[in-house]
């Protein structure tokens, strides 16, 4: 899948610093552009890398880490486990009181 491409791309021109600063130039010069993400194409082509712009741009959208369980359920304004508040647990769409 290309948004692999993308995002293997992404984490290996943050361990590159010449690479990273060559996109970060690139984005400084193309800021405010609509296509400020298509001179990264070629170059991350020339390191074997293949995806669209839009698998780019949504790499660019994802989270730099993974979340656990718990952190995703705040996020989410989920449960609280821990709470013994009956009015803190939701039942299918709405919430019990």
């Amino acid at each position: 899948m290309a948004l692999e491409e993308a995002i293997k791309f992404l984490e290996y021109a943050k361990s590159n610093a010449d690479l990273d600063d060559k996109i970060n130039q690139i984005l400084s010069s193309n800021a405010g552009k609509i296509d400020k993400y298509s001179p990264i194409i070629p170059v991350a082509k020339e390191k074997g890398y293949r995806f669209t712009i839009s698998e780019l741009e949504e790499a660019l959208l994802m989270p730099e880490r993974d979340f656990d369980e718990d952190e995703l359920l705040n996020i989410a304004g989920g449960l609280n486990s821990g709470s013994n508040d009956s009015n803190s647990k939701c039942k299918g769409i709405g919430w019990s009181m």
